[in-house]
């Protein structure tokens, strides 16, 4: 099976042609802290000079200088430098992704690509919304994609490389930007011959160990083919890791709804991409 490049939400799950569509579109710092004053005995054996008591310092005022002198010594890890030799251990393999998405399972398929493919100038609208077009044309000092299906679901993972942190910095103020500024977009496959509405919806956009939006999307092809899942972006280092989960897709008019709560609640399957990268960089 070939994969696809992908739209803003991963072109490759419509924009595949007709014939897939008919097959099947498819980390608080806590610290207890105990005050001990010791007060120097009084000399009680007649007159002489009185020891005075030392006054202990205000419990609360004690804690409050501890916790900020240790939250000071905290240092924040520097984010990793992926080097192109190691960009595909970036992506989730097969087993994991089997493991941490259970609606993905039966006959699975797995497909590499390391070399982008150039998607042609698809008309879309509103413009430049399309964000995996707009990081292609980066400049990307690496790439790699990694395409997991199944009858039951799908992960789709892409990694763009950058030359430097700062690089990668820019482009994902670019991602942020176009993901909440393009809430629906239309894009004329040239390739597949049709239209598809990309709808997205529920952006969380966070910043954890690494910063991450993801979003709740649905596609259709045709007017009626759909596709419904979440999609993704995390910036790690000097790369951003764009993945994309979709249910299996259906006919709108002719059958039954395929919720994308098959796949798991978005966070669930966001936690997944996350853990592996947070596994690899400690590693």
């Amino acid at each position: 099976m070939e994969a696809r490049g992908r739209s803003s939400v991963g072109a490759g799950r419509i924009g595949a042609g007709r014939a897939t569509k008919r097959a099947g579109l498819v980390l608080v710092l806590g610290a207890t802290l105990v005050a001990c004053a010791t007060e120097a005995p009084a000399d009680s054996e007649g007159p002489g000079e009185a020891v005075g008591t030392a006054a202990a310092p205000a419990e609360g005022a004690e804690a409050a200088q501890v916790t900020a002198e240790l939250a000071a010594s905290v240092v924040t890890p520097a984010p990793p430098h992926v080097d192109p030799s190691a960009i595909r251990s970036l992506l989730l393999p097969e087993a994991g992704v089997v493991t941490g998405i259970p609606a993905i399972q039966g006959n699975v398929m797995t497909t590499l690509r390391d070399e982008p493919r150039v998607p042609p100038a698809n008309p879309q609208s509103p413009a430049n919304c399309d964000i995996a077009a707009i990081l292609s044309g980066l400049g990307t000092s690496g790439y790699a994609l990694q395409d997991t299906l199944s009858p039951g679901g799908r992960l789709q993972q892409e990694v763009h490389l950058f030359a430097d942190a700062a690089a990668a910095d820019a482009a994902y103020a670019i991602v942020q930007d176009r993901a909440s500024s393009c809430p629906s977009v239309t894009i004329d496959y040239v390739e597949a011959g049709d239209p598809i509405s990309v709808e997205v919806s529920g952006t969380a956009d966070t910043t954890g160990t690494f910063p991450s939006l993801a979003q709740d999307t649905r596609l259709s092809a045709d007017a009626y083919w759909v596709t419904e899942g979440y999609n993704g972006y995390v910036l790690v280092g000097n790369a951003i890791v764009h993945w994309s989960a979709d249910a299996p897709n259906y006919h709108a008019e002719q059958m039954p709804r395929v919720d994308r709560a098959v796949l798991g609640t978005r966070s669930a399957v966001e936690a997944v991409v996350l853990a592996h990268l947070q596994q690899f960089a400690t590693s």
